[in-house]
């Protein structure tokens, strides 16, 4: 996946460094951030850049409000289909699945109390969120459960685990209290 950060271009380059086959470009929605891979190469994460602006005013057109909107891109790198997910603050975190299978990001914005975690199917290119109980610190795999953490800030401590393949949510709260006991 070939991109510029030195000025906003809205897309990317596709090349297959194995095959002779000819480079294909990708048209994307916004300007590229960042980009990540699956470790099998199949899909592409574009974390995008943000306009100035207050997305929500009154009288923009379409595409000012998703310039001035966060935003991700997925891309399936076999057919070249990108899928634009607007979100509700700055992704800075996400993990991508040892299987390849999903996508996790968090979004934190203390200002308008944004705390959540948004799951993506690369399948289906689906997603969903999950509000969490409290601010956002910290996002991991567990590959040998098949699960996804989420650390959050908690004055006795608050970890939520979120089982890929099931879709089951656990939160796990007050594990540090014990460390704060003295005799």
């Amino acid at each position: 996946a070939l991109f510029t950060t030195a000025v906003s271009v809205e897309g990317l380059i596709l090349l297959d460094l194995d095959s002779e086959a000819p480079a294909r470009a990708v048209r994307l929605r916004k300007g590229v951030r960042s980009v990540a891979l699956t470790e099998d190469g199949s899909k592409v994460l574009v974390l995008h850049d943000k306009a100035d602006g207050n997305a929500a005013e009154v009288g923009l057109d379409e595409e000012t409000r998703i310039d001035r909107s966060e935003a991700y891109s997925l891309v399936d790198v076999g057919s070249g289909f990108a899928r634009l997910q607007l979100t509700s603050a700055r992704v800075d975190q996400f993990v991508l699945t040892p299987d390849n299978s999903h996508l996790f990001v968090l979004l934190r914005d203390d200002a308008r109390a944004v705390r959540e975690v948004q799951v993506a199917d690369l399948d289906s290119f689906m997603t969903r969120g999950e509000v969490l109980q409290s601010p956002p610190a910290s996002l991991g795999v567990v590959p040998e459960a098949g699960k996804v953490f989420i650390g959050q800030e908690s004055a006795g401590g608050m970890i939520t685990f979120i089982d890929w393949l099931t879709d089951e949510v656990r939160t796990v709260t007050g594990f540090e209290l014990a460390s704060r006991i003295r005799q």
